[in-house]
């Protein structure tokens, strides 16, 4: 697998968990002091809490998968990078069940940290072997597809020679 397709993956990854927050970032308020079985409850008849823990874990799927494609692959820099995020999403993912469990705040901030880690794990991954685009000098002895103006321009400074 080249780097391009786990790029690709990694900027899916990025996309994912920016939805992830997007879905329980509208006014979602649990009901406090409620047992743990009410609070599952409540989280399986909110259709945007329950499509946070879906859309959490399809994340938590796809961390698996770039890091075992990273290691087939035996391309270290991604193995480094995957296995770090996955311990984020993980992370994460352990500590909005527990959240939903507790309803600890500390769970809570626990769980976007780590959401913040995986961000700038897979985002860092994403920005890899990013290439600026060059403009190529064409000499003399060279020659190029130029737009008519950069023609005159090239044209010019070599008369002036």
């Amino acid at each position: 697998m080249s780097s391009a397709r786990l790029k690709g993956q990694s900027r899916r990854i990025v996309l994912e968990l920016i939805v992830v927050v997007a879905l329980v970032s509208f006014g979602t308020h649990f009901p406090s002091g409620e047992s743990s079985a009410k609070a599952w409850s409540f989280v399986t008849h909110h259709p945007l809490v329950l499509l946070h823990v879906v859309f959490g874990t399809v994340v938590v799927g796809e961390a698996i998968v770039l890091l075992i494609r990273a290691s087939l692959n035996r391309r270290r820099q991604w193995i480094v990078l995957s296995m770090l995020g996955l311990a984020c999403v993980l992370i994460a993912w352990a500590s909005g069940e527990n959240y939903v469990a507790t309803q600890h705040s500390s769970s809570l901030n626990n769980m976007s940290l780590a959401w913040l880690g995986a961000i700038v794990s897979y985002g860092v991954g994403w920005y890899w072997d990013h290439k600026k685009n060059k403009i190529r000098l064409v000499t003399q002895n060279e020659s190029a597809d130029l737009t008519p103006l950069a023609a005159a321009v090239v044209t010019k400074d070599h008369h002036s020679d």
